[in-house]
């Protein structure tokens, strides 16, 4: 048998030779990702991000559950003579549908709302060596995401995701409102079981 024979029955028994997924696990998943964010009627810029999440899936169904946690996310960028830096905190809700739950692997479509409070945010001239600090406000975004589960061990899944994001609607901005747009994201992480309620 040769090494591709063997790659392709390994993924094949993760599918067919099934052993239960929970659904209620804790979820450590960072992410990496590129966006467009803009300041109306002042700039629009491509920037990147680097965010993680420590969440909990709550199973609904047999083949569904929700997921919730608590998001850090820091954005970064530049535009004219200007850099910049955005610091968020994130609350973000999903619905979670997996084709295959009760495999060892399976692919899972997700998508819901993220609340995302701007904390801090700095901009930095770096042709006159100036830093002026930008405003704090509230944004209301959706996320879409297509992802893959496999089971590692009897408590732990490792997880990797595809998400596309973008914001509905902004508050608390004095001057301009600002806008996160068109998100591109990959993100890997794990997710972890208490295995006496297993």
């Amino acid at each position: 048998m040769n090494r591709y024979s063997f790659v392709f029955l390994f993924f094949c028994s993760q599918f067919f030779f099934s052993q239960k997924n929970n659904l209620n696990g804790w979820i450590v998943q960072p992410k990496l990702g590129v966006l467009q964010y803009e300041k109306e009627n002042e700039f629009s810029s491509n920037a990147y991000s680097v965010s993680g999440i420590i969440g909990k899936e709550f199973q609904i169904g047999k083949k569904s559950s929700l997921v919730s946690g608590v998001k850090v996310e820091s954005l970064y960028g530049n535009y004219k003579d200007y850099t910049f830096k955005s610091n968020f905190i994130e609350l973000p809700l999903l619905f979670r549908y997996y084709f295959l739950p009760e495999n060892n692997s399976t692919i899972f479509l997700s998508f819901g709302v993220e609340n995302k409070f701007k904390i801090k945010e700095n901009f930095k001239n770096i042709v006159l060596d100036t830093e002026y600090k930008g405003e704090t406000g509230y944004h209301l975004g959706g996320i879409v995401e297509i992802g893959y589960k496999t089971k590692v061990s009897d408590s732990m899944d490792f997880l990797l995701g595809f998400n596309y994001s973008g914001d509905f609607a902004n508050i608390g901005y004095e001057t301009s409102a600002y806008k996160m747009l068109n998100g591109v994201s990959i993100s890997f992480g794990i997710e972890v079981y208490d295995q006496k309620k297993n």
